[in-house]
């Protein structure tokens, strides 16, 4: 671009001129005179004047045709062409269309191609040059032609065109023979004919025009050669001359012979220039970066090089993944490499290099005791299965049946070795084992049934493990017990007792309590207290489960009516205060009255209700205080206990039983009216119970001391009750007849019976027990929906002593069906209602549930604390109370303390609750930007191990991100990887966030390397 000032200068130039010879016209020149001027002046550059004089012979000239015009109007074009002039293409087209026949005509197409030439409008050059007729050309413009021709087709991509022009001239003495030589050089590399491009090339080294350029073609045409010896002769002295821009490619070349050579050391020293001036490095340079490095032993450096071109699925993304898992090995990162060596045996690329990959990856997992998704036994599985001729079957097998022996992902690993058909004497012994392992799981979930199944297995396995097979009979005893099994309980504890070696064992006093308490349950009290005296000897057990066998022994000793031996261990209960003091006190009263020490026993009950004046047991003290004052003939006092009982304890088992005593008590006082008043509270609110009865009885005696029967009569029909003087017999021995049937056990005669009794008493005085026991028949039989509608019966009626069970029963129905709304009503009243400290405890729990359901997260917060607060409640429920209330606060966004109470459950994840827990835990520190703590969690939940896959591979998500915090791109897209390779299930979502999650990250590489590609070619 010219600047203005040149602009300038120069047009001032051409005016001076200009008028120099303008002035020079007005002395009259023939026209042979003005030609010869004019053509002068054409000869020596001057177009504008040359232009001038051209156009007066034209003039001159115009009404005369002549040759000399002719040439004159082809000079007063070809000016214009040398001007630049907007009008010169104009005027060639118009001297060529005027003067078809003259020989100018030829010179002006070139003319008009070399202007075209000249403004790089190859296209146009090359239609004005194809109509020039070589024959009329002298030897040089030939030569010009040709080189002009051919590089026109050159710009244009057209190389087998160009190529035929430029061979034409490449051996003449002509200065466009270099030229020629250079481009058609140039079409022969561009075509791969490199030793026709290298003989070209090596003519014209040494011209000034060319010689920074022809090395670097030079160099190229020898590395794809593979004359790295040539190279590495050549281009090393040349470097420091070349082209800035050709530089690092020049290295980079240079690099590469040297490496190829195995030279690694020198090779990297020119990789190292060859990576300053290029930003845009290509997976193939990566790679040999990584691959002298790591020869030179730079695994650190080599690692970040192979890192970066592992996200492929090609054989050099396979064989970087295969030496950058060897890398880790060298750095002592296995983590590392055993997601390399993984990820490499999922490719197809190399079937030698997936087979070692597969091995490796296998032997560093087991290594690690890594095996979250089974990897261990999966991968080891699979190399026996699908290389079973390989050299290294046997250390594979080897290792396989290691990881069967120590693996802690027991579902998996179950269902991997039930597949094999043949088990030897080692595998057997591992099944043994993860059968073992994995019922304990299931026992941990709350799974019984799964868990005896397995530890049934483990048992039938055989004697491979001396410490595993008593240890599932323990846990089968323990199971047993719990189902109310105690017969087969019992067998299973005398197995554990009878095995070698489980006397030091820690569960072993967990087995004298089991087997004390089965032995108490089948009312063996004999035996019972040995074994309950048993296990308080020992000093491991815990003082709560101390306590708990002081009660048991006194209750033995109670049954056996050894009062004193009775009363001793209860003192003993109470002086340890860990477990149910409350209950240790109360039956050392009840002991003492049957003792008759009545004095003694008001003075204990007094002391439970100084003690502990919220136990479940103040009912039943407050009540036996007013019994022992009755034994002692103190009527005011035993009347103020049974009036304290029906105020103060409204939902007891003991208000009917209280308010017949006071009658009774009133009766014998003579006081007939106040007798009458309690007796009736017990008909009105008490229906169908064994007191309604005896307040019937107390009743019809008042009015047989007033001698009024029909005042009693009277008095009962007021009460919609038709009766005679005696109860009907018909009523009672209907109800009682399908009573018996039901108590002994025949559930489906039982509810035709009731069916029956209340169709033909609907108001009979049994209606409600008959209502109850039918529901509880249905129930017992799987028919919940019909037992629903008769415990809803039973509820409808006025309080009865099956209101509670009755609650209870229709609760869980609710809570079985999903209605949680009408659960939580049910347990509600259940809570308000209920006698029973076992059934409160379960009414909180059940709400607590209710509430999660209904995601009403403050009133679970509240449950859940309430739940904690219960005296008798389970590690499970403890462990749920917490999870919920960490849940809670969770989705009210205040992670801290979110944060506090999962904590407290993750220690463990078999559960459900400890494996989100973990889960939470890591996900929680990577939102607080806390990643190493974020990673340690999810390290230690692989550890720790978890049947629970969901949440495993939840954390596995989330370590991910963890790496992607650390801008750890590799080790992230590995583990997402690692997900999507081994989690099993399709359905849940996982597979594809872990997808999504992948895509994203590749995508973000791609515009990284694209934008690397940009900058460079901008540069």
């Amino acid at each position: 671009m010219f600047g203005f000032k040149q602009f300038s200068f120069i047009f001032l130039l051409l005016i001076s001129s200009f008028v120099a010879y303008t002035q020079q016209t007005l002395v009259s020149l023939s026209p042979t005179a003005e030609f010869d001027k004019a053509r002068a002046l054409f000869e020596s550059e001057k177009y504008v004047p040359a232009q001038h004089h051209f156009s007066n012979v034209i003039n001159q000239l115009k009404d005369r045709p002549c040759d000399l015009r002719v040439e004159a109007e082809y000079y007063h074009a070809v000016c214009a062409v040398n001007l630049f002039n907007v009008d010169a293409e104009y005027l060639v087209s118009k001297f060529i269309e005027q003067n078809p026949g003259s020989l100018l005509v030829n010179h002006a197409y070139f003319e008009m191609g070399r202007a075209k030439y000249r403004n790089e409008k190859f296209q146009n050059a090359v239609e004005w040059l194809s109509k020039v007729d070589r024959y009329y050309l002298n030897t040089e413009e030939s030569a010009e032609w040709s080189l002009k021709m051919g590089h026109s087709l050159f710009m244009r991509k057209k190389y087998n065109e160009a190529r035929v022009y430029l061979f034409e001239i490449l051996n003449q003495d002509t200065k466009h023979a270099i030229p020629a030589i250079y481009y058609y050089s140039h079409i022969a590399y561009d075509q791969k004919n490199y030793q026709t491009s290298l003989n070209g090339f090596m003519r014209i080294k040494e011209d000034e025009t060319f010689k920074t350029l022809v090395p670097y073609y030079i160099t190229h045409i020898y590395y794809f050669q593979k004359k790295f010896d040539d190279i590495i002769q050549y281009a090393p002295p040349l470097l420091d001359s070349m082209v800035e821009k050709r530089k690092p490619e020049v290295a980079r070349i240079i690099g590469e012979a040297f490496y190829e050579k195995l030279m690694y050391d020198t090779a990297l020293y020119y990789f190292d220039i060859f990576m300053k001036g290029s930003k845009n490095l290509t997976a193939a340079d990566k790679y040999r970066l990584a691959y002298a490095n790591y020869r030179m032993k730079r695994y650190d450096v080599a690692a970040g090089f192979f890192e970066d071109i592992a996200n492929d699925t090609t054989a050099l993304s396979q064989n970087a993944l295969v030496h950058l898992g060897d890398c880790y090995i060298k750095l002592n990162q296995k983590d590392k490499a055993r997601l390399a060596f993984g990820s490499a045996s999922r490719l197809d690329a190399d079937p030698v290099l997936r087979r070692d990959a597969h091995l490796n990856y296998a032997l560093v997992t087991f290594e690690l005791s890594y095996s979250p998704f089974n990897d261990a036994i999966e991968s080891l599985s699979s190399f026996v299965k699908l290389y079973p001729a390989s050299d290294k079957t046997d250390v594979a097998y080897k290792y396989l049946v290691l990881a069967y022996t120590n693996t802690r992902n027991y579902k998996d690993a179950l269902a991997s070795i039930e597949n094999v058909k043949e088990r030897n004497e080692d595998l057997a012994e591992a099944y043994q084992r993860i059968t073992y392992y994995r019922a304990l799981e299931f026992y941990t979930d709350g799974d019984m049934v799964e868990a005896l199944t397995l530890l049934n297995k483990s048992i039938n396995a055989g004697n491979y493990n001396k410490t595993i097979k008593p240890l599932a009979y323990f846990w089968k005893a323990e199971i047993l017990n719990r189902q109310t099994n105690y017969d087969e309980a019992i067998i299973n504890y005398n197995q554990f007792f009878g095995s070698a070696g489980v006397l030091d064992r820690v569960e072993y006093p967990d087995a004298v309590y089991g087997i004390a308490y089965a032995t108490f349950n089948k009312k063996l009290y004999t035996e019972s207290v040995v074994w309950f005296r048993k296990f308080i000897d020992y000093k491991v057990a815990s003082a709560k489960k101390k306590a708990d066998a002081f009660n048991r022994i006194g209750d033995c000793y109670y049954v056996k009516t050894d009062y004193v031996s009775a009363l001793d261990f209860y003192d003993r209960s109470i002086k340890l205060a860990a477990f149910e003091p409350d209950y240790a006190t109360f039956q050392k009263a009840f002991t003492l009255g049957v003792q008759n020490k009545h004095m003694s026993k008001i003075e204990t009950l007094r002391t439970l209700l100084s003690i502990y004046p919220i136990s479940e047991y103040c009912d039943d003290a407050c009540f036996e205080l007013g019994d022992s004052w009755l034994d002692l003939g103190n009527n005011d006092s035993a009347v103020a206990r049974y009036k304290m009982t029906v105020i103060d304890y409204p939902q007891s088992f003991y208000v009917p039983q209280a308010l017949v005593q006071l009658g009774l008590i009133n009766y014998n006082q003579e006081k007939l009216k106040e007798a009458l008043s309690y007796y009736t509270q017990v008909l009105d609110n008490y229906k169908g119970s064994d007191e309604e009865r005896s307040a019937v009885g107390g009743i019809k005696n008042i009015y047989l001391a007033m001698n009024d029967a029909d005042g009693y009569v009277s008095f009962m029909k007021n009460l919609n009750r038709e009766v005679s003087v005696s109860i009907d017999e018909r009523d009672s021995m209907t109800y009682f007849a399908a009573q018996n049937v039901y108590m002994k056990g025949k559930f489906d005669q039982a509810v035709s019976m009731f069916d029956d009794y209340l169709q033909a008493y609907p108001q009979g005085a049994f209606k409600v027990n008959a209502r109850y026991y039918k529901g509880d028949c249905l129930n017992r039989t799987g028919k919940q929906a019909e037992a629903a509608s008769d415990f809803n019966g039973v509820l409808a009626d006025d309080k009865s002593m099956f209101t509670e069970e009755a609650l209870l029963n229709s609760a869980r129905y609710s809570y079985k069906q999903k209605d949680y709304a009408k659960a939580l009503e049910y347990y509600i009243r259940l809570e308000n209602e209920s006698e029973l400290k076992t059934n409160i405890t379960e009414a909180i729990h059940q709400q607590m549930r209710c509430y999660v359901q209904l995601k009403q997260t403050d009133s679970i917060l509240r449950l859940a604390v309430r739940l904690l607060n219960e005296e008798k409640i389970t590690t499970e429920m403890k462990r749920e109370a917490h999870f919920n209330i960490a849940a809670a606060w969770y989705e009210k966004n205040d992670m801290e303390k979110a944060l506090s109470e999962y904590i407290l459950v993750s220690h463990e994840v078999r559960s459900v609750e400890g494996a989100e827990s973990k889960f939470r835990v890591a996900e929680i520190f990577l939102k607080q930007a806390k990643i190493k703590k974020c990673k340690k969690e999810v390290y230690d939940f692989i550890e720790l191990n978890s049947s629970h896959r969901y949440w495993l591979a939840k954390a596995f998500i989330v370590l991910a991100d963890a790496f992607v915090a650390e801008k750890d791109d590799f080790q992230a897209i590995h583990t997402l990887r690692s997900v999507m390779e081994n989690y099993e299930d399709k359905t849940d979502g996982i597979l594809e966030e872990a997808s999504a999650k992948e895509k994203e990250l590749l995508a973000k590489e791609e515009n990284k390397n694209l934008i690397s590609t940009s900058t460079d070619k901008k540069e």
